[in-house]
């Protein structure tokens, strides 16, 4: 079964790997990466010229409506009150190759805005 410790760590080295692929052309910014016994987070911006996105991580039991992971983009063109341009939330059934594959998709609507 899939642990968010190693969703985290999955994820921070696809992290390493994007910002490599497209420095020229998205900002990465590592909020919050914190791992304890209690506490679980990885928090990360995205940012491009037309858009902006955040990634959590954690191991919240509360209200919300994934898993482990969120993944959201937006369109900074558009109205606040927009609906996200590219959104994935994983769920109980979601495994790494899906979790890293619906990132991916997330980034490539991005990068291909340009």
């Amino acid at each position: 079964m899939l642990q968010v410790e190693q969703v985290i760590s999955e994820v921070y080295n696809w992290i390493l790997t994007i910002s490599e692929q497209y420095q020229d052309i998205l900002k990465i910014n590592i909020i919050k990466n914190i791992i304890t016994k209690s506490n679980k987070i990885l928090i990360v911006n995205f940012e491009n010229h037309n858009y902006i996105a955040q990634l959590i991580i954690d191991n919240d039991t509360g209200m919300k409506p994934y898993r482990f992971c969120e993944f959201r983009v937006l369109d900074i063109n558009q109205d606040i009150n927009q609906e996200d341009a590219y959104c994935y939330w994983d769920n109980q059934d979601s495994n790494m190759h899906e979790i890293l594959q619906k990132l991916n998709n997330g980034i490539s609507f991005m990068k291909n805005s340009l």
